[in-house]
């Protein structure tokens, strides 16, 4: 990762041709390959070029350095969170009159989600701490509709104001537990709790309903 990210400096060279799109997009899938099995900063710019089988220079005609690619990874994630959440939204399970089930659902779906894009994911999470500018513009209130609908899914209605900030609280501690469990197996605190996935989905499941009895 690198730790002076600067947008001024790293930046993403416009192509102008159709040959250059192209090209663009095949780095950028050459890089969401390799994330499949290392992390953003163990791969190199030659590990990109030579996934994508082209030369080390066909790179820098596109981008000014490998974190350039960072913005492009960032629009990749926003497409896959779009079809990640139209399958939720079709999952009979939200149907259920019993809300525990739904709850055990909306928890299932944030896990396999970090859990399919565990590599990608990563990436962002900690190079958009070090400098926000990654992110798109669109990116925050797009996440914002996908969380507060994930609201009314579990409360089959609209909520509540009251509501509507308990469950704010539940997505919110389920997704950062999400975020550690996933990305960081080997690093603390999940590396000192040994805890299954079906032991973490209860867990999170009985907290979240003992913050809906409270409304």
């Amino acid at each position: 990762m690198n730790s002076h990210f600067n947008p001024t400096a790293v930046r993403i060279i416009p192509p102008t041709q159709k040959r250059g799109r192209e090209m663009q997009a095949r780095l950028v899938e050459a890089t969401l390959e390799l994330l499949e099995n290392q992390s953003f900063e163990e791969i190199s710019i030659a590990d990109i070029t030579g996934q994508a089988g082209v030369a080390v220079g066909t790179f820098y005609r596109r981008f000014t350095a490998k974190e350039a690619l960072l913005p492009l990874l960032y629009e990749v994630y926003n497409q896959r969170v779009e079809k990640w959440f139209a399958a939720m939204m079709s999952d009979p399970a939200f149907e259920s009159p019993d809300r525990e089930i739904r709850v055990r659902a909306v928890i299932g779906h944030i896990l396999a989600l970090f859990e399919n894009n565990r590599g990608l994911v990563r990436a962002l999470h900690l190079n958009s701490r070090v400098d926000d500018r990654i992110v798109p513009d669109n990116a925050n209130p797009s996440r914002q509709n996908v969380y507060r609908a994930m609201a009314e899914l579990i409360f089959q209605e609209n909520p509540t104001e009251a509501e509507r900030r308990v469950a704010d609280a539940m997505v919110l501690i389920c997704v950062s537990t999400s975020v550690e469990y996933v990305l960081y197996p080997k690093q603390t605190p999940t590396v000192l709790l040994p805890v299954s996935r079906a032991e973490l989905v209860d867990a999170l499941t009985i907290s979240s309903l003992a913050l809906f009895a409270q409304v």
